[in-house]
């Protein structure tokens, strides 16, 4: 004999068949809930666990005030791309950074500059001299990134 039409359908009891539906529902009801509900410390801690990474902290520094695609960051950071761009990836998703294309060129921006005066606390905090962190104040073009903004005239 063949499967399928051969075999009758499996056959619920009506009891057990709203018992299982009430299960669901309330299964769904309490995952909603727990979306909806978001606590402000669990913000705070998935905000400060994207954070986390120390390598995250440097792709921040590097972008600074300005903005850089992944050809200018793996100049920089001295890293294979698919590395840089599972952080970056990261970090746009949990809306610390934005993005522009141009072109082939993803380039890559802080979406909220405030996020270095935490940086710069924590660093206070931590008693780790100002002076040691970088400087993001430069603008750098990097003569190995083949990007439009670091080779303007390609």
């Amino acid at each position: 004999m063949g499967r399928g039409t051969d075999q009758l359908p499996l056959k619920i009891r009506p009891d057990t068949q709203t018992h299982l539906t009430s299960i669901f529902s309330r299964s769904i009801i309490f995952i909603i809930m727990n979306i909806m509900t978001k606590t402000n410390e669990a913000q705070l801690a998935e905000f400060l666990k994207v954070l986390g990474s120390p390598f995250r902290i440097q792709i921040l520094f590097s972008i600074g005030f300005g903005e850089a695609c992944v050809c200018h960051l793996e100049t920089t950071l001295k890293k294979r791309q698919a590395y840089i761009s599972q952080h970056l990836m990261v970090m746009r998703d949990a809306d610390i950074l934005k993005t522009r294309r141009e072109g082939k060129y993803i380039y890559y921006r802080v979406a909220n500059p405030e996020i270095f005066d935490l940086l710069r606390s924590v660093a206070g905090i931590l008693h780790i001299p100002s002076g040691t962190l970088p400087d993001l104040s430069k603008e750098t073009s990097q003569s190995q990134c083949e990007c439009p903004s670091c080779q303007p005239d390609i």
